[in-house]
C-alpha cells in the first residue's frame, strides 16, 4: 500500500511536469487547442470516477488519486475547466487539494534535485497527504484529516523538510478552520 501511494504521488508529479511541458513547448499551436478540447472531454469520465465512488467508497482512493493525475493538465495550462467542473459536481475541495499538492511540486521543482532527491521529498509529501480523509472528500466536499491532532505532532516532529513541513501544517490549519 505505501509503495502504491509513493509511486501514485510520484505520478501525479511527472504528469504535472510532462504537462507543463507540453504547454511550454505548444501553448500557441493547434496541438494544443486539440489536446485541450480531449482533456476537457475527459471530465465526463471524471464526473463518472466521482459518482462511481460516491456510491462504493472502497473505490474512493483510486478515484481521487486518477482524477488528480489527470487534472494536472488543467492549472499547468491555466485552464479553469477543471475547477468549473468540480463546483458544479459539488467537489470543489479536490481543486484546493491539487492545488496544494502543485504547491509542493514546484518546490520539489525548484530545488533541482537528483531522481533519488525527488523521490525522497515526494515521499515527504506523502506523509501528510495520506492522511487526508478521502471519503470525506467524495462525499462531503471536504479536506479533512484522519486524526489531525496525531499527524500534525508527527509532521512537527518528524525530519522532513522544512518547506514541505510549513506547507502542511498550514493545509492541516486550513482544514480545521473549515
Amino acid at each position: 500500500m505505501v509503495n502504491w501511494f509513493n509511486r501514485t504521488i510520484y505520478e501525479i508529479y511527472t504528469q504535472w511536469l510532462a504537462e507543463k511541458e507540453l504547454f511550454a513547448r505548444f501553448q500557441a499551436t493547434e496541438l494544443l487547442d486539440t489536446y485541450r478540447m480531449i482533456k476537457i472531454r475527459e471530465l465526463e469520465t471524471y464526473e463518472s470516477l466521482l459518482e462511481q465512488s460516491r456510491a462504493h467508497l472502497a473505490l474512493t482512493r483510486d478515484a481521487v488519486y486518477s482524477i488528480l493525475n489527470d487534472a494536472v493538465f488543467f492549472p499547468a495550462t491555466g485552464n479553469d475547466s477543471f475547477a468549473i467542473w468540480a463546483d458544479k459536481n459539488d467537489f470543489s475541495s479536490i481543486v484546493q487539494l491539487l492545488k496544494w499538492l502543485i504547491q509542493d511540486f514546484q518546490y520539489v521543482e525548484s530545488l533541482k534535485l537528483d531522481l533519488d532527491g525527488v523521490f525522497s521529498k515526494i515521499n515527504e509529501i506523502c506523509i501528510s497527504i495520506a492522511r487526508i480523509d478521502l471519503d470525506v472528500l467524495v462525499t462531503g466536499n471536504k479536506l479533512t484529516f484522519v486524526d489531525p491532532a496525531g499527524i500534525k505532532q508527527y509532521i512537527e516532529t518528524a525530519e522532513i523538510d522544512s518547506e514541505i513541513k510549513k506547507n502542511w501544517i498550514e493545509h492541516m490549519d486550513i482544514a480545521s478552520r473549515h
